[in-house]
């Protein structure tokens, strides 16, 4: 009896196991999309010299994420813009709350020509 006691305890701890695992990995593929997408949305804000509404609503159609600008003002050629590309994630087993995943970078204007 105690060893079927046991088995169950056992799988109820695997399972917590397995749903932690993933959402550490469902973290982990969000913050690597959110970086990749930084890098090319980072050249056209480069080439563009400011966050446009086009770059906004391609963030949000092809990610579900918030293009925001954190550098106030609008930075002139060759000065350095910071902004951030956000989203809201609900995890399985971490968090009852939901998390932000947020990657920020920052480009030098004008230098991509």
């Amino acid at each position: 009896m105690a060893s079927k006691l046991g088995t169950i305890i056992s799988l109820f701890f695997f399972a917590m196991a397995i749903f932690i695992g993933a959402d550490v990995l469902r973290l982990q593929f969000i913050h690597s999309a959110l970086d990749a997408f930084s890098i090319s949305i980072g050249e056209k804000i480069a080439i563009e010299g400011r966050i446009t509404s086009e770059m906004e609503s391609l963030a949000d159609e092809k990610y579900g994420a918030e293009l925001s600008q954190i550098t106030p003002g609008s930075p002139m050629v060759g000065e350095f813009l910071e902004f951030a590309l956000s989203v809201e994630y609900t995890p399985i087993i971490i968090s009852r709350e939901v998390m932000t995943i947020t990657v920020t970078r920052m480009v030098l204007i004008g230098y991509m020509d």
